[in-house]
């Protein structure tokens, strides 16, 4: 269900508490951040439905939220993953482990301050890297490490990025997992995507050099997008889907074949802070690193779309109110 832009005319306040609650649950996060401003009763179920999402995502490792929120922005580290897909298109599905992300010069820093729910003592499996086939690291470009930290049957994976706790994200299996929590803001890089259950392969990876390496890579690639689809997400290699059709290639935001970065207009970016009701915070304050991606190989082909002119022409005439000739 997507927001209308006519919602605002629903008289809100004469509806029961708890149709309104059932209206704000079949909505999406960029409907729900359309939705908080229209009332008070709207704002207040939009804000408790979005604390409950955040405290959902960090209780899958055991955190909790206010704490964690201090332990992102001093370490500079972000959430990313399947479960970020929990806030986006919530009462989807719940995934088994947390993902944390950050970069080198943090990364003891986060093991520190993630030490109390994640002690090390005897019986207790120390902080470990992975199986690659037991993840979905399918791009080690720009991972230092990755450490498996376990208490009981709670996981977190410690994905340690090279030089940035998020370059890694843009270089995975595709659109559907670019996204990420910050201790600021959630930003989703392909939300006409995302919150339509579209998929975009990312094409643009480096492949592995070694034959037995680049059929490992391929199936695992396989894995995690048939992993997507059944939660929801369709995949395509191109950009397809009717919407599109006539769309500007290497302009229209979704398309894999424009350059995007985590500073265009073609990303939804939702400050945390304002979610929760507390002083909205400026750009600048909850504004990512700078981080540059395409989801297609430099020099392929445009896209096999339909003559623009002709589409614009036609949805004029479409959206008209002509009489019949």
């Amino acid at each position: 269900m997507s927001a209308q832009p006519h919602i605002a005319n629903c008289n809100w306040d004469s509806l029961p508490a708890e149709i309104v609650e059932e209206i704000v649950d079949w909505t999406n996060l960029r409907d729900r951040s359309m939705l908080r401003g229209v009332n008070h009763t709207l704002f207040s179920v939009v804000q408790a439905r979005f604390r409950t999402g955040l405290e959902g995502i960090f209780a899958l490792g055991n955190l909790e939220l206010s704490h964690m929120i201090d332990v992102l922005r001093s370490t500079e580290a972000v959430i990313s993953g399947s479960s970020v897909l929990l806030l986006l298109n919530p009462e989807t599905f719940i995934p088994g482990d947390l993902d944390i992300y950050v970069d080198s010069s943090h990364a003891s820093q986060l093991m520190k301050a993630l030490r109390e729910k994640y002690p090390v003592h005897e019986g207790t499996p120390p902080p470990s890297k992975p199986s690659m086939m037991e993840e979905d690291y399918d791009n080690l470009e720009d991972i230092q490490d990755i450490y498996t930290l376990i208490n009981g049957d709670k996981k977190i994976n410690l994905v340690v990025g090279t030089d940035s706790a998020i370059t890694p994200i843009f270089h995975f299996h595709s659109s559907v997992v670019m996204n990420f929590i910050s201790a600021d803001a959630v930003y989703c890089a392909y939300p006409e995507l995302t919150f339509n259950w579209r998929n975009m392969v990312n094409s643009n990876v480096t492949l592995p050099a070694d034959v037995v390496a680049l059929k490992t890579f391929r199936e695992r690639a396989k894995l995690c997008l048939e992993k997507y689809r059944d939660r929801g997400y369709e995949a395509r290699r191109e950009l397809t889907w009717k919407e599109f059709e006539y769309h500007n290639c290497k302009q229209e935001w979704s398309c894999p074949r424009t350059r995007r970065n985590t500073w265009d207009k073609g990303g939804f970016t939702l400050p945390i802070h304002c979610m929760l009701g507390k002083t909205h915070m400026s750009s600048k304050k909850y504004r990512s690193r700078f981080e540059l991606w395409s989801l297609e190989q430099p020099g392929a082909e445009d896209c096999k779309v339909r003559n623009i002119i002709v589409g614009r022409i036609c949805a004029i005439l479409n959206s008209s109110s002509h009489p019949a000739i």
